[in-house]
């Protein structure tokens, strides 16, 4: 696929793409289109049906793919622009998934979004995309090889995120589990050492957020000021990890006090 950069595109953004696409592998960046998003990628998704008579899903294949469109903002450009970044997307249960990496002290604008620490690097913006894309509930499953991958990469890493750098309680329990598996060494002579138990109960405990937070996307609205979703979304994460949650709900404090809902819609 065509990898040139788009006219304008920061270096912030070409770096995020790069390590996204070091994963999922399927990325174009700036696409062109009328809407002309950051980065768009063909995720490997996850087909799955309710079993009649069960509160289960079982899976029926695995070939499912799905558009993932990433957005990368910066605070300078969108802040106080929360219904302009909106409008550039609204979709509500229908079109592809829309991801944004919003750099704090951005207040996240859906779900899917994350919450991204001021000046992170690429690569620390990649890891948390990939840990939130990992836990994605129904139709935005990914699929086992997909998991799998991201997984491996996020172990492979020779530093554990920092605590504070993961402003979502879901991402954290994950994120947990899969440092449970690896002892680090910072000489030069030791491996690191990967406990390929824990890349499987990675997967496990991503699929059982996806169910626990199934809910939380039905509760999004089009209003940047409605946050019934991220009431939910606090309520869905583990006792151990909700302190966590609060303290990173801390970090948005910039919220949509100048736009209108005319704004016009951002390039």
């Amino acid at each position: 696929m065509d990898r040139e950069p788009k006219p304008g595109s920061s270096i912030s953004e070409i770096d995020v793409f790069a390590a996204l696409n070091v994963v999922l592998g399927t990325g174009v960046l700036g696409p062109s289109g009328s809407v002309r998003p950051d980065m768009v990628f063909l995720i490997e998704g996850e087909y799955q049906r309710r079993v009649v008579g069960t509160p289960r899903h079982r899976r029926i294949g695995n070939h499912e793919r799905y558009e993932l469109i990433v957005e990368y903002d910066g605070e300078y450009w969108h802040r106080h622009h929360e219904r302009r970044d909106i409008t550039k997307y609204p979709y509500v249960g229908d079109g592809p998934e829309v991801m944004r990496l919003r750099m704090q002290p951005l207040r996240r604008l859906r779900p899917v979004d994350i919450s991204v620490p001021s000046r992170a690097d690429a690569t620390t913006c990649a890891r948390l995309a990939l840990l939130h894309l990992a836990h994605r509930p129904l139709p935005f499953l990914i699929s086992e090889a997909l998991m799998q991958r991201i997984g491996i990469y996020l172990q492979f890493c020779a530093t554990p995120l920092a605590e504070g750098d993961i402003a979502c309680g879901l991402c954290a329990e994950l994120d947990h589990v899969l440092r449970e598996g690896v002892e680090f060494y910072h000489t030069s002579g030791s491996p690191m050492q990967v406990n390929d138990s824990s890349l499987w109960d990675f997967a496990q405990l991503a699929r059982a957020l996806s169910d626990r937070s199934q809910h939380i996307d039905g509760l999004w609205v089009p209003d940047p000021n409605e946050r019934h979703w991220e009431q939910a979304e606090a309520e869905a994460v583990s006792p151990s990890f909700t302190q966590r949650h609060q303290i990173a709900l801390g970090h948005h404090s910039v919220q949509d006090i100048q736009s209108t809902p005319t704004e016009s819609v951002a390039r």
